[in-house]
């Protein structure tokens, strides 16, 4: 017979005596055996700032706790699902220098005229993005029940990302144009007003491609020869372009949240030095990536290399090339250095580097090698030159006439 793993073991003669912990369910009606199937009395999961609790019906009647009279941060009540009463709450959401935490307190409620032998009160916390150890949040004087579970859990980005033309007001039909102005806006309306949203970095490209176009840095739009960039109400606004000829363009934002009063002004008269004046910067940042569906009849579909291609005021197409990009002849854009071998997939241009390595060592050996042997017939030239100066003085001395006083 095996006992369950989290169950206590009491070894008999010939046998054992499985016993579940007090805050664990014994299914045993389901075996007939005690101490085989032990069940957590309270299960949580979270959804970004929204939390899934589910709360063991027959454990808690075992506490004298009526799971109907337990609600969530005081208004959120649940439903009754087989042996299981369910929730799915919004969380009283805060913000620290390093963290989104969305908390959810677990608390049963006395009926007027009513009493309680024990009392159910406990916090879980869902935390973006990284994970840290909450315990238990008991404010109650009474005999609480400590369903004792894990009460932290990673969440993942709660944010929405909606996608609009020309403002953020009309939704675009079957994709983007070229030349259009996007707009893409992030919400999530369980976020308090105090904490803002602020998009740290923005990038575009075709999808999977190595060649990108980054038109925010450190919160501040990057110059794009053709590209206009608004970073007004809270979103952002960017002239579509097509990289690559691809039907897709990919989006990748990196996303600081922070209380209004810590989160940082950047100064973005530079373009090179960003600075942040005088406030907190939050240590976490989340990154977000998605797609924007280019129209199936966008005429803008030239051939720009690594670059993208783009309308001008003549709806003309031309070709914008990234920062890390150059403007060939034939009017394609060209990544710089290894960025080129890269995005080419040029699998021949690494074996012409290490050829052209093992050219620059031995050359290197070879200009050493003549320094050396230099070094070596000056040195004996010298140590010559100065015997032949110390034969000389010598000479001077016997040779020179003794006169007679």
């Amino acid at each position: 017979m095996g006992c369950d793993e989290e169950a206590i073991c009491e070894n008999t003669i010939g046998n054992a005596i499985c016993t579940c912990p007090d805050n664990r369910h014994d299914f045993e009606e389901t075996t007939g055996i005690t101490g085989t199937n032990c069940v957590k009395s309270m299960e949580f999961n979270c959804d970004g700032s929204k939390a899934n609790i589910s709360l063991l019906i027959p454990y808690w009647e075992g506490k004298y706790i009526n799971v109907s009279n337990v609600f969530v941060n005081g208004n959120c009540s649940g439903r009754t699902d087989g042996m299981w009463h369910k929730y799915r709450c919004n969380g009283t959401v805060t913000v620290n220098t390093t963290h989104l935490v969305a908390a959810f307190r677990v608390a049963d409620v006395i009926p007027i005229g009513g009493f309680a032998i024990n009392r159910f009160d406990t916090t879980v916390k869902c935390i973006q993005p990284a994970l840290q150890n909450f315990t238990g949040s008991i404010q109650s004087e009474d005999t609480v029940v400590d369903p004792v579970i894990e009460t932290a859990e990673a969440a993942g980005s709660s944010l929405q990302t909606e996608v609009f033309v020309g403002g953020y007001e009309n939704s675009p039909e079957g994709g983007l144009r070229t030349g259009d102005m996007a707009c893409i806006k992030l919400s999530d309306p369980n976020i308090p007003e105090n904490i803002r949203t602020m998009i740290q970095s923005f990038h575009t490209s075709a999808p999977g491609a190595t060649a990108t176009f980054t038109l925010l840095r450190d919160y501040c739009p990057i110059e794009v020869p053709g590209l206009e960039i608004d970073t007004a109400n809270g979103g952002i606004c960017f002239t579509m372009h097509r990289p690559q000829a691809s039907a897709t363009l990919e989006v990748k934002l990196v996303v600081n949240f922070c209380s209004i009063e810590d989160c940082p002004t950047p100064s973005c008269l530079s373009d090179r030095n960003h600075i942040l004046r005088g406030q907190k910067q939050s240590q976490e940042l989340q990154e977000i990536s998605f797609t924007i569906n280019i129209a199936p009849d966008d005429t803008c579909d030239r051939d720009c290399g690594t670059g993208a291609c783009l309308l001008d005021d003549l709806n003309q197409q031309r070709c914008i090339c990234s920062d890390h990009s150059t403007l060939t002849e034939d009017g394609k854009c060209r990544a710089r250095g290894n960025e080129a071998e890269r995005s080419e997939g040029n699998t021949s241009a690494s074996g012409v580097d290490i050829m052209v390595l093992v050219v620059g060592l031995l050359s290197g050996a070879f200009v050493l090698c003549l320094l050396g042997f230099a070094a070596y017939f000056f040195t004996r030239h010298r140590k010559a030159d100065h015997v032949n100066d110390k034969e000389l003085k010598m000479q001077e001395i016997y040779t020179n006439t003794i006169h007679k006083d």
